[in-house]
């Protein structure tokens, strides 16, 4: 049960870190 709340956490987190980069690449 940790093992998923640790791959959700992950999964996330690399969502938001696409489309912080999405961002970043459109004001850059």
């Amino acid at each position: 049960m940790r093992q998923l709340v640790f791959v959700f956490c992950v999964t996330v987190w690399v969502d938001e870190a696409d489309y912080l980069i999405d961002v970043a690449d459109s004001l850059a």
